[in-house]
This record gives structure tokens, C-alpha cells and sequence, in this order.
């Protein structure tokens, strides 16, 4: 009776061991990055932030915001800002923060900047938006990215220290940021719903947006 033949099974093809395995992860070079801070404490009317380039002077930075945005995101933000600034012309350029927020944010807002209409820190995102397509548009390289606070790295433990300084006023701040920093009720436009009280009169109240 007839068989159907088995099918060949395929054999992985001879790699020669001659060939030098490269490691896929580079050597981290702390020298190589650009790190940033903020700091703040609730209440304090002073937040501070720092740029740490290894090999030059820390850059001490007091951050003025009006009191809706006085946060910490803002001195985060304002931290990358003064470095994507004092960096325009580097072809290539690592910075790094601790915040989250930051990296999320500014990614989200390049992808749909309608989205973040009534944020609270809008002009601060489309600034840095800005300045990032300008980089790009010159064919330079740009990453953002994320570094554990506390952790013992030397450089970025130097950039948290800087702010605080800044914070304590025991350090003279050496740039002083107030961009991107629009009047109170000249970012955001409320919608309205009206809504009737107890004695059945209309009550006009803004509905709160949820926005960091």
C-alpha cells in the first residue's frame, strides 16, 4: 500500500563560533547622560530644580508658576526644559528624570496635543513639544527617559540635592524659569451645566476637570 512521505523536518543552519558574540545591552556610561530634578514642598511659594551635565557646573534653577500649576510636575518639567534648552545644538542628548509623569505626558501630548486643551500645564507641554520637533526636524537624536530616585547614582543624587538647595534658599538659583506660565483663568475654560437648588431656582456650576 502507498505511504504518504513524512515531511523534512528543517535544520537550523551552522553558525560559525568564530564569529564574536556582542552583548545586546551597552556598557551604562553615568557620563553620558543629563539628569534633572525638581523640588517642592507644599506651601513653600519657592520650588526648585537642577540640570546636572557631568563635567560642567550644576544649573540651579528657581521656578515660578502661578498657584494652580505651583507643583512638582511643573518643576519637573521646567527641569527638562532648561535642558532640552542649554542643549539645542548637541546632535545627540540623553536626559533623564525621575518623573513619570513627565515622559508619559509629553509623549501623549506630541501624539494628540487636542487632548490636552484644558490641562492645566498645556503651555508647558507645548513648549517642550517645540522644542523637541525643532530637534527633530534637524535630524538630532532626543531620549527622555526614567531613572529611580534614591537609588545611589551619583549624578542624579547630585540633581536632587541642587533642587532642594534651591528649595532651602541655601544655594543662589542660577536660572530663573518663567515660561510657559499663563495668568489664572487664561488656560482653562469650564464648561457649564446649570443645575436647580433645593428652592427650584437655576444655580450656574462649572464642572471640575480631572486633569494632573
Amino acid at each position: 500500500s502507498y505511504k504518504e512521505p513524512l515531511p523534512k523536518i528543517p535544520t537550523h543552519p551552522t553558525v560559525s563560533t568564530d564569529i564574536p558574540v556582542q552583548p545586546f545591552h551597552q556598557r551604562w556610561e553615568p557620563e553620558s547622560f543629563i539628569y534633572t530634578d525638581g523640588s517642592w514642598v507644599t506651601g513653600n511659594p519657592i520650588m526648585g530644580a537642577s540640570v546636572v551635565q557631568p563635567g560642567l557646573p550644576t544649573t540651579y534653577i528657581k521656578v515660578n508658576s502661578q498657584e494652580e500649576r505651583h507643583t512638582i510636575n511643573r518643576g519637573e518639567l521646567a527641569a527638562i526644559t532648561v535642558a532640552l534648552q542649554q542643549t539645542l545644538e548637541y546632535p545627540c542628548i540623553s536626559i533623564l528624570t525621575v518623573s513619570s509623569f513627565c515622559i508619559h505626558t509629553m509623549r501623549n501630548y506630541s501624539r494628540d496635543p487636542s487632548a490636552y486643551n484644558n490641562h492645566v500645564h498645556r503651555a508647558h507641554l507645548h513648549l517642550n513639544d517645540q522644542i523637541l520637533r525643532t530637534r527633530e526636524n534637524k535630524g538630532y537624536k532626543t531620549h527622555i527617559g526614567k531613572v529611580k530616585s534614591h537609588t545611589d547614582i551619583t549624578y542624579n543624587e547630585v540633581a536632587d540635592t541642587a533642587a532642594k538647595a534651591v528649595v532651602e534658599e541655601t544655594q543662589l538659583h542660577t536660572v530663573e524659569f518663567i515660561e510657559a506660565d499663563p495668568p489664572i483663568g487664561g488656560l482653562r475654560i469650564w464648561p457649564q451645566i446649570r443645575i436647580r437648588n433645593t428652592n427650584d431656582e437655576d444655580v450656574i456650576t462649572p464642572l471640575k476637570n480631572i486633569s494632573t
